[in-house]
């Protein structure tokens, strides 16, 4: 939760719960119920967006598709984007991630990659190889 707490505003933080409750916001809003203070803020930050192909909901950054992940999903989000970017490091994935979501930082890019086996396999390797060019 350390990271949490330390970012800025431009990246949010959201528990699955306070996901579900901003996504009801926008629902009952959508459905016509009146707006208070706080709901204005909500409409400005997010909206729902339904996928066209499943017809799920999800909650994007307004005026974009970039969609917010809970920190529940993080790791999966992460890995898979992990994957998709053949173990790719930090600043390769972080090109595959931003247009797709909203929320994930470089900050979470490092900790995963630092923490994948293959990785640190890969790079220990290299830094072998590089230390026989001296010898």
């Amino acid at each position: 939760m350390r990271i949490e707490n330390s970012k800025g505003r431009n990246s949010r933080s959201f528990t699955e719960s306070y996901y579900r409750l901003v996504m009801d916001k926008l629902r009952s809003l959508a459905a016509g119920r009146k707006k208070t203070f706080s709901d204005f803020s909500i409409c400005r930050l997010y909206e729902l967006w339904v996928d066209p192909n499943t017809g799920v909901d999800y909650l994007v950054k307004h005026g974009t598709l970039r969609r917010i992940i809970p920190l529940e999903s993080m790791f999966d989000t992460v890995y898979s984007a992990h994957m998709a970017t053949n173990h790719g490091g930090r600043d390769r994935m972080h090109r595959y991630i931003k247009n797709l979501y909203y929320n994930v930082t470089n900050k979470h890019l490092s900790i995963f990659t630092a923490y994948c086996e293959t990785c640190r396999a890969s790079k220990r390797s290299a830094d072998r190889d590089e230390d026989d060019l001296f010898l």
